[in-house]
């Protein structure tokens, strides 16, 4: 589906999440450690403020048309990202102490997974027909501006097809 310019970003980043999904439900056992530290870092540099992103800049400006404590999608969505920001700091600790890590690994790329599908196919279909197209210009705006003070120029367009 092509995904208006206003969203583009946020939707690359989702199929970036689903690149990682895919890598974490595969991780084996003797790669989960490696696996684990090198989603952390995916975490703390891009995916923790993709979310805060998504919560700042699209939520309060879709917020003009629905109310956000009633909308199903929006409620998976930031019931997804608190899970997210509770389980990252957890999966950092039980890497450090050598826990076994293919469970959690594999449930966390099982969530990345449906978060990622559930905004990209569902809620942000919804967005886009709901905000005017000046919201939406003001969706780009700000999330680029949002994009350079917290993740540079990089994270602005298409980026390179390696994803790792």
């Amino acid at each position: 589906m092509q995904r208006h310019e206003a969203l583009a970003d946020l939707s690359r980043d989702h199929h970036r999440g689903l690149v990682w999904a895919k890598r974490l439900s595969d991780a084996a056992e003797d790669e989960a450690e490696a696996t684990a530290e090198a989603f952390v870092a995916f975490w703390d540099d891009e995916l923790a403020a993709h979310v805060t992103e998504e919560e700042h800049v699209l939520l309060p400006i879709y917020q003009r048309h629905v109310d956000l404590t009633e909308d199903e999608l929006v409620l998976t969505m930031l019931a997804d990202h608190a899970w997210f920001r509770d389980r990252v700091p957890d999966l950092r600790t039980r890497s450090r102490e050598g826990q076994p890590l293919g469970e959690a690994l594999a449930e966390l790329g099982r969530r990345l997974h449906d978060h990622a599908r559930m905004e990209d196919r569902e809620l942000f279909g919804r967005i886009e027909e709901t905000l005017a197209e000046d919201e939406l210009a003001e969706v780009h705006d700000r999330s680029r501006r949002f994009r350079r003070a917290h993740r540079g120029e990089g994270a602005i367009g298409p980026r390179p097809t390696r994803e790792d």
